[in-house]
């Protein structure tokens, strides 16, 4: 498939929709903001069939539509990909802290680690997103909110533990 094709033909089922939020490889948790889209989509897929899904069945018209945009923007990303530098760290900066993001709603709760560099000579700063998560739950948003900051807490304990960092 390519950008432009007409992806009307195209019948989704849960097991297409499935296949498609797993064909995403992405290890870091960066594009999770982005695949929090197809985990929400699939939840309420889910909530909607009231746990009784066939999975070989097409969906509704309105979760046709929905997967066909998200589709497009799959296709958009594949062939206009971001890329990021394998070094997180450029020459002559230092690891000088490490900020964790966290929020959520009714349905999905998110949480970002950024590392902030600091260069000793310039005291200029440089910031590299390093690791993301999202998670798709159906609770109170003070309790999704409770649960984002745990998330955070837990990828920062593991980035540090991983790389062996030294604040």
């Amino acid at each position: 498939l390519k950008l432009g094709d007409d992806l009307s033909n195209i019948i989704l089922t849960p097991s297409a929709w499935l296949t498609l939020m797993q064909s995403q490889y992405d290890p870091k948790g960066l594009g999770s903001p982005f695949l929090a889209k197809l985990k929400i989509g699939f939840s309420r897929i889910c909530k909607r069939s009231g746990g009784n899904i066939d999975f070989k069945k097409p969906l509704d018209d309105d979760f046709q539509k929905i997967g066909h945009k998200i589709m497009k923007e799959i296709l958009h990303a594949n062939e206009n990909p971001i890329y990021f530098d394998r070094s997180n760290c450029p020459d002559g900066y230092e690891l000088s802290r490490i900020s964790a993001f966290a929020d959520s709603s009714a349905i999905c709760l998110q949480t970002v680690i950024y590392g902030v560099f600091q260069c000793k000579k310039t005291k200029k700063t440089h910031t590299s997103l390093h690791a993301a998560k999202t998670a798709i739950v159906h609770n109170s948003i003070p309790k999704n909110e409770l649960m984002s900051i745990v998330a955070a807490n837990r990828l920062v304990i593991n980035y540090v533990t991983g790389v062996d960092c030294k604040l």
